[in-house]
């Protein structure tokens, strides 16, 4: 039987509290604004408001709605939710809760393929209340939801793994240099203009872009692009200096500001920045990863003009101090970086794995091929 979702639970769009009602006194309801006050199973909101505007309820589904869309899990407790999260109370005499939050995961999954290329400013409650559930009787979904389940915690363990590898390379970093704001080991610190230069890609218009690959064609690299939201594109004849090589390091200026990407060859979106550095002074490897960590992120970002997103001007890049340890400090840092990266990348074969049975089992649940 094919339903929508507000035929079986009731949709509650967040919204923001006065902004006078924030605390950090536990006065009130503890607030979710967006992801970041809640990853999977961990709620650590930053704010408490005495008046409530939107409440969500322990054993409600929450979800990303803004920014970052999707973030799924149960509510632990009662909370206000902001305009970022949305929550999803089932009616637990029409449907399973366990069931319904794979069926929404997959048609939001849906919805932002649909979108891909575009600006994706947010989940509207139409979007969620219109979408249409394939709802076999209840024993049926709560068996569909148990299967999915051991499914699922096979991907979230590798995710996890990743995870404790990227922690460890921020360790180690730590370790080796110090924090790269404070610079609290006393290394070199001068702005990062004298190892560097970068270069702005290039918006080429829709009508100049092909759908196959051919002679002299380059792949388009765009932010949808990379984080797996629109299908390739190709750029015949482009300017050299709008090409990218796997040995060049790209970084987001516009939108995601901050994030570093490499690896990668094509042409590069008027989004990025190419970054040039001085290779007799700071090894690959060590720059990607002190552009990487989060703090030197936020820092970006903090510089970056912001109108209704952050956009990163060449400047403000500049302006910005990097640790330059020795040479051969930097090249030990990359020879134990190589191995954790060797075991992460065992890691993301495995999640390779695990996510392919996860969305089989996934199409085979909503075709009814699961009895």
């Amino acid at each position: 039987m094919i339903v929508e979702l507000q035929e079986v639970s009731n949709v509650i769009m967040g919204q923001s509290p006065k902004g006078e009602s924030y605390n950090d006194k536990k006065i009130g309801l503890p607030l979710l604004n967006g992801a970041a006050d809640y990853k999977g199973k961990d709620f650590k909101p930053k704010y408490y408001t005495s008046e409530p505007t939107r409440i969500a309820r322990k054993g409600d589904i929450l979800l990303g709605v803004r920014a970052t869309i999707g973030n799924f899990t149960f509510s632990d407790n009662e909370y206000c939710i902001g305009r970022g999260v949305a929550a999803i109370r089932v009616d637990e005499n029409k449907a399973d809760k366990g069931y319904v939050i794979k069926c929404v995961e997959k048609g939001l999954n849906e919805i932002i393929h649909t979108l891909s290329g575009s600006t994706i400013k947010g989940i509207r409650k139409e979007d969620l209340t219109e979408m249409k559930l394939n709802l076999p009787p209840l024993p049926k979904q709560q068996k569909i939801a148990k299967i999915l389940d051991a499914a699922d915690a096979l991907r979230q363990n590798d995710k996890a793994l990743i995870a404790k590898y990227d922690e460890l390379t921020q360790a180690l970093f730590l370790d080796m240099f110090g924090d790269p704001v404070s610079n609290n080991l006393n290394l070199p610190f001068p702005k990062i203009k004298e190892f560097t230069n970068v270069s702005q890609g290039m918006q080429i218009a829709i009508k100049d872009r092909h759908k196959e690959n051919g002679p002299n064609r380059y792949k388009y690299l765009t932010v949808a692009y990379l984080n797996g939201r629109k299908e390739e594109e190709f750029i015949e004849n482009p300017r050299a200096s709008v090409i990218c090589n796997t040995d060049e390091i790209l970084m987001i200026r516009t939108g995601n500001t901050g994030q570093v990407i490499t690896n990668v060859e094509g042409v590069f979106h008027n989004n990025f920045f190419k970054i040039n550095w001085d290779k007799s002074k700071l090894n690959k490897n060590y720059l990607v990863h002190f552009l990487s960590n989060q703090v030197i992120r936020r820092e970006l970002l903090k510089r970056a003009s912001t109108t209704t997103i952050p956009d990163l001007s060449h400047g403000q890049f500049y302006d910005l101090n990097i640790i330059v340890p020795s040479i051969d400090l930097q090249e030990q840092f990359a020879q134990r970086l190589a191995v954790i990266e060797e075991q992460k990348a065992i890691a993301k074969k495995s999640l390779e794995k695990s996510e392919e049975l996860f969305n089989s089992l996934l199409q085979k649940a909503f075709k009814g091929e699961i009895m």
